[in-house]
């Protein structure tokens, strides 16, 4: 039986999400700036290779590897990690796996398609691709919020799965607190159900021309919230004590 869906915690993370998207836009130097110029760098170069009918050579890899590096650093993901031993280039043959043209399908999938079965398999078989080859490289098995967060960055297909989006998640009620075809066809569900109309509306309410996909905002939303209710508790502790 699936749990029932908590709307005030829904309604909070949309209203956080909202307010984190308006804080980027004002602050070029925002700390998700290094997503965003790591997805328009990858997007760029995969649209590059399919207009010119070619696989990615080593300096557009080698670029990306940078970027990727460079956003995985800025959200504490090299702290206690096996990327913390290795150079950025460790990232290339994940990146080539990334921007091979079978995947193309899964480039800021729609909420409609995240909702699809085969489409969550086909999102689930690249995270299988990345895991099976940092594993490969590295000889360990990275986690799923690092498997999820180079997703987000890169092809844009999944939300982060890290302990902030876990923890709001788990009062919603929507899913598993794990990146699985099932979470995934939920999120994309759930997408549609409560925030799809909301964010068309704020963003048109905004005239903003960039309107992020649907795992990004998924994404920002349920961070955001899952971020205030940890620096409220960690708040309450400090009082106590």
């Amino acid at each position: 039986m699936e749990k029932m869906e908590n709307q005030s915690v829904i309604d909070e993370a949309i209203a956080y999400g909202k307010k984190a998207y308006q804080t980027l836009v004002a602050n070029f130097h925002h700390r998700d700036r290094s997503l965003e110029h790591c997805h328009k760098a990858c997007l760029y170069c995969r649209e590059t290779c399919r207009q010119e009918s070619r696989e990615p050579n080593d300096k557009e890899v080698d670029e990306l590897c940078l970027h990727l590096a460079v956003y995985l650093a800025s959200w504490g993901m090299y702290r206690n990690s096996f990327l913390m031993g290795n150079d950025y280039k460790i990232h290339a043959d994940v990146v080539r796996i990334l921007l091979d043209s079978n995947r193309d399908d899964l480039w800021e999938i729609s909420a409609d398609k995240m909702a699809e079965e085969t489409k969550a398999e086909s999102i689930m078989d690249l995270y299988g691709a990345i895991r099976d080859t940092y594993r490969e490289v590295a000889g360990t098995t990275p986690t799923d919020t690092l498997l999820t967060k180079v997703l987000l960055a890169t092809v844009c297909c999944t939300p982060a799965f890290d302990t902030n989006f876990k923890k709001a998640m788990s009062l919603t009620g929507i899913t598993k607190q794990k990146c699985c075809k099932e979470s995934l066809m939920a999120l994309g569900k759930f997408y549609k159900k409560h925030m799809e109309s909301q964010f068309e509306d704020f963003f048109e309410d905004k005239d903003i021309d960039e309107k992020y996909p649907a795992a990004r905002m998924i994404d920002m939303c349920f961070f955001e919230y899952g971020q205030a209710l940890y620096n409220a508790e960690k708040e309450g502790k400090t009082a106590k004590s």
